[in-house]
């Protein structure tokens, strides 16, 4: 497919175990051929989302040569790892990156020439998670690549290599949006804090579903800490918090704490204002986050859903760069 700067060079839609679809193009604008990896759509997907267990990167740095890149003590999420493999490995057999950056390479008809171009990989979601574990795979080869990651999950890198790959991964997310926020640690943390509320709880399940819309507040509700009254029930949820919690000190998932990538910016919501027709105007800020480990607690909010769409990442995104040309530092905020 070409456009007048733009062009669409190749796309996979194999969709199965470990395998995502993405496609390559090349953006003469901009000088650069991009490598873009898509998000979580099927139950194939959703497969490789659960497989949360930090997984060394030791292997596939020996069988990908970025052994100079990370350390014995690095990690990466198990199956974001095993797709970004997947997809290492078929770039590699089509050679189509190869003949892109060197014109004398392979036989296929009508490639453009890219030799001197940039190469960016991007992908929103699962696609960002795995376009970053990717982008060590490609990096001997690229070594100046650059790595756009839209809505990151949480948990991609250990602290220690998420820290790194600010040099060249850029990750961007909006508002309450929870999956930049979505670890083991965070999800446990977060079922703690539920558990704790039900044991303080004092209405009924109607009376705390309604308050969703009567904006009652949460201390109506709840019992002091210190005030619950003592049931069987609210004992047994005690007791199962505490359990939890002893069992997280020896859980490899808790010892070894992971993390979205790269330089994080928040374009954050800073204003709301309803408009005609039940829509409301959001007004947006992009602000970098300094400490990553904010991200540990979940931003609980009736927009975390929906913040996480590409459709509206990518129209937030939009209206902001036409308020924001450049970021303090000169790189371009799109």
């Amino acid at each position: 497919m070409h456009g007048s700067n733009h062009v669409i060079v190749f796309v996979s839609y194999t969709n199965e175990a470990h395998m995502v679809p993405y496609g390559i193009g090349v953006d003469h604008t901009n000088r650069s051929v991009v490598v873009t990896i898509r998000g979580t759509i099927s139950a194939a997907d959703l497969l490789i989302d659960a497989m949360v267990h930090p997984e060394s990167l030791l292997l596939e740095a020996k069988r990908w040569g970025f052994e100079d890149i990370v350390t014995e003590a690095n990690y990466a999420h198990r199956g974001m790892l095993l797709s970004a493999s997947k997809v290492r490995e078929d770039i590699e057999h089509r050679g189509i990156l190869q003949q892109l950056f060197n014109s004398n390479y392979g036989s296929i008809n009508d490639l453009p020439d890219c030799t001197n171009y940039a190469l960016v990989v991007i992908g929103h979601s699962l696609g960002a998670g795995i376009a970053s574990i990717l982008s060590l795979m490609v990096k001997p080869r690229f070594p100046h690549l650059r790595v756009i990651a839209y809505s990151p999950p949480g948990c991609v890198f250990d602290y220690e290599l998420a820290e790194r790959s600010t040099e060249w991964i850029d990750s961007v997310f909006l508002g309450s949006d929870m999956i930049p926020h979505a670890s083991w640690h965070s999800l446990t943390k977060l079922r703690g804090q539920m558990m704790e509320v039900l044991r303080r709880c004092k209405v009924s399940k109607a009376t705390a579903i309604r308050s969703a819309v009567t904006n009652t507040h949460a201390e109506d509700m709840l019992y002091h800490p210190d005030q619950v009254p003592r049931t069987f029930a609210r004992d047994q949820l005690a007791r199962k918090i505490e359990i939890l919690r002893s069992k997280a000190s020896d859980d490899e998932l808790h010892m070894i704490r992971m993390h979205p990538p790269g330089r994080l910016l928040h374009i954050m919501r800073v204003s709301s204002r309803k408009g005609s027709c039940c829509s409301n105007t959001d007004k947006y800020l992009p602000v970098w986050i300094a400490d990553r480990k904010v991200l540990d607690v979940f931003n609980v909010g009736r927009n975390m859903g929906l913040e996480h769409f590409p459709n509206n990442v990518a129209s937030v995104i939009c209206s902001v760069s036409k308020e924001f040309d450049t970021y303090s530092d000169g790189d371009s905020l799109v």
